[in-house]
């Protein structure tokens, strides 16, 4: 009387639909991990912190004076100076203190500060820029770092004729601050052992230095640059701050 009716279960259907969600899962996961390749949760906490002390260092006298002049902290100078503890990468090894720096550079009435900072294999490069401001733009602005006090002179007169004085104002140097990043600059500084000097070059991440001419020595011959102790070859490119030693055979 009734015909029985079989179910029959797909499983090509279902075997398809859970081999694209894993594989959507998958995909997922590598673009976190691509996401998150460029920095570490350490490695960003260290940089802000830096960035922060940074900032907060380059005040008043601390700031260079002239046009282009610059002013140099290494992260070792600011831990011994206890603005900054020591700051440690995700294995817990200590930064790189004596190539870690700021450096603050007057252009104008702008100043341009350098954060570079070594942990590891990770290393980054933020610039934050201090502009001298008129009070009514740095009012205008919630980035300034500081505001202005205003006083009452001291006056025993009770008469209401000192309703018209005007209280004395003191003014601090005010600034805007920004922070942006930039592509990493490298030093290759040339060490001529007293001959005459090279001027130092400045190159962007991966690009090669240029060999200069050879420096002159009296009563010795020049032999070659050499980096740790071996003859640097000039076609490598160049991934750090780096120091080339002449070296001179004496006639």
């Amino acid at each position: 009387m009734y015909e029985e009716t079989k179910f029959k279960f797909d499983w090509k259907g279902f075997l398809l639909k859970f081999a694209i969600i894993i594989l959507v899962v998958i995909l997922v996961i590598k673009l976190m991990s691509i996401k998150n390749k460029n920095r570490s949760e350490s490695f960003t906490s260290n940089i802000t912190k830096l960035k922060d002390v940074s900032i907060n260092y380059f005040q008043n006298k601390n700031l260079p004076e002239n046009e282009n002049d610059t002013k140099t902290i290494t992260l070792n100078d600011l831990i011994v100076s206890g603005k900054i503890s020591k700051l440690q990468d995700s294995k817990g090894k200590d930064c790189d203190e004596e190539n870690s720096y700021a450096e603050a550079t007057k252009s104008g009435n702008e100043y341009e500060i350098e954060i570079y900072l070594k942990c590891g294999n990770e290393e980054e490069t933020i610039y934050a820029y201090k502009t001298q401001c008129e009070e009514t733009k740095c009012d205008e602005i919630t980035t300034t770092t500081t505001k202005k006090t205003t006083t009452k002179k001291a006056n025993n007169n009770t008469n209401n004729n000192t309703n018209n004085q005007k209280p004395a104002t003191t003014k601090k140097q005010e600034y805007i601050t920004k922070v942006v990043t930039k592509e990493r600059k490298y030093y290759v500084v040339f060490d001529t052992d007293k001959a005459s000097s090279i001027p130092t070059q400045t190159l962007k991440q991966g690009e090669k230095a240029t060999k200069p001419q050879e420096p002159k020595k009296d009563g010795f011959t020049f032999i070659g640059w050499y980096y740790n102790n071996k003859e640097y070859d000039f076609n490598t490119p160049v991934t750090s701050n780096i120091i080339l030693t002449a070296k001179w055979k004496q006639n």
